[in-house]
């Protein structure tokens, strides 16, 4: 049964899931399917219905992007424009939601 309040956004994206609960604290490879502006599916492997019921996930995303402007700051430091590539339609629709939450 579905039990989602808003639309998600498709978005395949890989990434790190660390997952916490009673004597759990680990960090796996997982996959995020889907996001909105409430919550997320994730795809994680090698993991039990027990281990996960009652715990609390942190989510790591990588997201690429080509290099289009550079300003250098203080000694060190620059401020990079990326632009990101590969971005299909659905994972245009996630990176929106994840956006307008941070706005």
């Amino acid at each position: 049964m579905e039990r989602r309040r808003l639309d998600r956004h498709q978005s395949n994206w890989n990434g790190l899931c660390a997952v916490s609960g009673p004597g759990l604290y680990d960090w796996r490879e997982c996959s995020i399917l889907d996001v909105s502006t409430l919550g997320a599916a994730l795809e994680l492997e090698g993991i039990s219905y027990e281990e996960l019921e009652g715990a609390t996930v942190a989510i790591s995303v990588e997201l690429r992007g080509e290099v289009r402007y550079v300003i250098h700051h203080e000694a060190g430091k620059a401020r990079v424009g990326v632009e990101f590539v590969g971005v299909n339609v659905g994972e245009e629709g996630a990176l929106r939601v994840v956006v307008h939450q941070g706005a």
